[in-house]
């Protein structure tokens, strides 16, 4: 494996470790604190509003990542974004929830979420600033407290470098490469980073599914619990159940979602249909693999490894999404026959 002393310098880092046990909380922690201290330009300086003084900076407010108050009283919002993308419902949400703000800032750690979203600048409330600005910016700005300008000084160092390695691997991404047996994710693990290359990871493709198919009733969604997993799904509502694709550490799992007690005939139906492989073995022997859901409607997932024509990890983006999009919408028209 090349070696890559981007990894190591991280680990060394204080602030890079102390930014471990919560990451985007101890950001708007640290922001915060610095926009609330002497001067109080310095929320101004990072999004170039000329002359704002902070009157006051709160951080993990009502849900919000931190509010800024002005001296004149003018109100803004600012979610913070470093483990992976924001979606467009999250935007929507947070916009529709708190009313008022003069501007909506989206921090993000390599400033494309818009971009990624296929939102148009002009066409939104919300204004994203890249953390390579913020640090920018911030390097810049001498504190009287020295020990702070040596915090500043290696949170801006530890930043750019992390930045440097997500841009990397992300800026033109097109391939898959989350799962376990990568080498760049072992050496993001060794420094306990691996959570954001995994998250921005998937976040990253999700969001290229959904510019890719606007208009499809293809819900695609992310999650994150030991690793990344997405999951591609059409919901049968008549039915009560729904059809998905989820992909886990370079697997392609067919899957159904559905009542327990409704288990043989959802099975029989999909085996029909040629969704499920009939004679289908896993490693140890059983027909299926699955789990119950933690819910009050008993339903459990149902699924099948699915051997493809190429390994998932050496497929691009659009092959990928396109056999997502093929696959779901060839048994909704099985299902809809």
């Amino acid at each position: 494996m090349k070696s890559d002393d981007r990894f190591d310098k991280l680990k060394e880092s204080v602030m890079f470790n102390l930014s471990l046990s919560a990451k985007e909380l101890f950001h708007s922690n640290f922001l915060s604190y610095l926009f609330n201290i002497e001067e109080k330009t310095l929320f101004g300086e990072i999004t170039d509003i000329k002359g704002f003084v902070v009157k006051k900076a709160e951080r993990e407010y009502k849900n919000i990542d931190i509010e800024i108050t002005g001296e004149d009283g003018t109100k803004y919002l600012i979610e913070n974004k470093v483990k992976d993308i924001i979606t467009r419902r999250q935007l929507d949400e947070i916009q529709d929830k708190n009313k008022n703000y003069k501007t909506y800032f989206l921090f993000s750690l390599l400033g494309n979420n818009l971009q990624l979203l296929g939102e148009k600048p002009e066409k939104t409330k919300w204004k994203e600033i890249s953390y390579k600005h913020i640090i920018s910016i911030l390097k810049n700005k001498i504190f009287k407290d020295d020990i702070l300008n040596k915090m500043r000084d290696d949170y801006c160092d530890s930043m750019s470098i992390m930045i440097s390695l997500l841009e990397e691997d992300y800026s033109h991404c097109d391939c898959y490469k989350l799962y376990n047996k990568n080498k760049r994710l072992e050496q993001y693990r060794n420094i306990r980073l691996h959570d954001v290359f995994q998250k921005y990871g998937i976040s990253h493709f999700v969001n290229y599914f959904k510019k890719t198919y606007p208009n499809t009733d293809i819900d695609s969604t992310y999650g994150y619990s030991r690793n990344g997993i997405m999951t591609f799904s059409i919901k049968i509502k008549n039915d009560n159940y729904s059809v998905d694709i989820q992909i886990e550490d370079g697997q392609y799992r067919k899957s159904i979602v559905g009542k327990i007690e409704n288990e043989i005939e959802l099975l029989e139906k999909f085996e029909s249909i040629g969704w499920f492989v009939k004679n289908w073995k896993s490693k140890r022997k059983k027909d299926y693999l699955g789990y119950d859901h933690k819910d009050k409607d008993k339903t459990k997932r149902w699924y099948q490894l699915q051997e493809i024509d190429q390994n998932i990890k050496e497929m691009s983006y659009s092959e990928l999404a396109e056999k997502i999009k093929k696959d779901l919408d060839d048994v909704s028209m099985k299902i809809n026959r």
